[in-house]
């Protein structure tokens, strides 16, 4: 959901906390043990309790112990991270009445902080939040004249918008932006994971002593800074001449990488350890004498850097190089010739198209 700004907010964003009763104030302020975590860019934990106290809410700070709160009236654990185009923040709330787990989203963290705030002052102390919002609507001392109307009816009470977490079905955001449609349904894809498919071609020196043009694909499952990816290729048959033997090789081999994903708005810099496993072949071609085939297994580690430019938010496009290190060695040889050798060291040259969803 979509987080607005604004106190008409304040009655939406109440139905987000456990459900509360209207209560007496407390002999003791209540006990909050809270675990903050985000990014640089948002507010500090002790920002984020001043916010609370200042919704009127005088709680006393308790050890935050994981899996274990009986000592605090709430424990409150707090997650928000970046995504492409919002904030997203997981809140978690324990109290005596059990546990309670929401997402909601907002397109800066100022806001995110603004709201978990909120939601914690009104599960801590429903009343004295009440209290401070009425008293900071204040009458004008000249109400402008405004046309006859039909009344209409009283907002109810704080007590009476609170309800017991659940699916809710709404079909459109209200006029302040908010989208109250829950998120913690585990069958809907998570916001941060997306999918990538990926052809790619090139050149290369290797997995013999001589160039290559070479082709190959990819499965990625990635998220904002990482990948981890599932691919194929295939280096062309080449045909080779060497004294007087001629001989023709290509290879396939099948690699597995994981990535780390710096970017800059629609730029990143993909850089990938990863390892291949394959199979090199070569065959002797007339005018050979009693021309046969070989096979070579193929193991190599590689690293790669790319350059990835994403126009639009499902296609991405850019070049990569490669650096590959074969573990395996290998010659090829006709009587006392050898035609080929598996190479020392090879590198490579792609032009990658990827398409992305969702």
């Amino acid at each position: 959901m979509i987080l607005g700004s604004g106190l008409a907010g304040l009655r939406v964003l109440a139905l987000l906390a456990a459900p509360v009763e209207i209560q007496e104030p407390h002999d003791a302020p209540p006990t909050l043990a809270l675990a903050w975590s985000a990014a640089d860019l948002c507010p500090s934990r002790a920002d984020v309790i001043a916010r609370i106290r200042a919704q009127g809410v005088d709680a006393t700070l308790g050890e935050w112990v994981p899996d274990h709160h009986d000592q605090a009236a709430l424990a409150v654990e707090i997650a928000i991270e970046a995504g492409p185009e919002l904030w997203r923040a997981e809140l978690v709330l324990v109290d005596v009445d059990g546990r309670v787990q929401r997402s909601f989203a907002a397109r800066d963290c100022e806001a995110l902080a603004d709201a978990v705030a909120l939601i914690v002052a009104v599960t801590l102390d429903p009343v004295a939040v009440s209290r401070i919002h009425e008293a900071s609507v204040e009458p004008s001392p000249n109400p402008s004249p405004v046309p006859t109307r039909e009344p209409e009816p009283e907002p109810p009470l704080l007590g009476e918008l609170a309800e017991p977490f659940g699916p809710r079905e709404i079909d459109e955001p209200d006029e302040l932006g908010i989208n109250l449609d829950s998120r913690d349904d585990e069958s809907v894809w998570p916001a941060n994971l997306r999918v990538g498919v990926s052809i790619a071609g090139g050149a290369g020196y290797g997995p013999t002593r001589t160039g290559y043009a070479q082709t190959g694909g990819r499965l990625a499952l990635f998220g904002r800074l990482w990948r981890a990816e599932l691919g194929g290729r295939w280096a062309i048959p080449r045909r080779i001449t060497q004294a007087g033997v001629v001989g023709s090789f290509d290879a396939w081999q099948i690699e597995a990488r994981a990535c780390w994903v710096p970017s800059a708005g629609p730029v990143e810099l993909p850089l990938c350890p990863g390892v291949e496993v394959g199979r090199v072949r070569g065959r002797g071609l007339a005018p050979t004498p009693n021309p046969t085939r070989s096979e070579f297994w193929w193991v190599a580690p590689t690293l790669s850097q790319g350059l990835s430019w994403a126009p639009v938010e499902r296609f991405a496009i850019g070049p990569e190089l490669a650096l590959v290190v074969p573990l395996t060695r290998a010659s090829f040889v006709v009587g006392s010739s050898e035609v080929d050798r598996f190479a020392l060291l090879g590198v490579r040259a792609s032009l990658v198209l990827e398409l992305r969803l969702p």
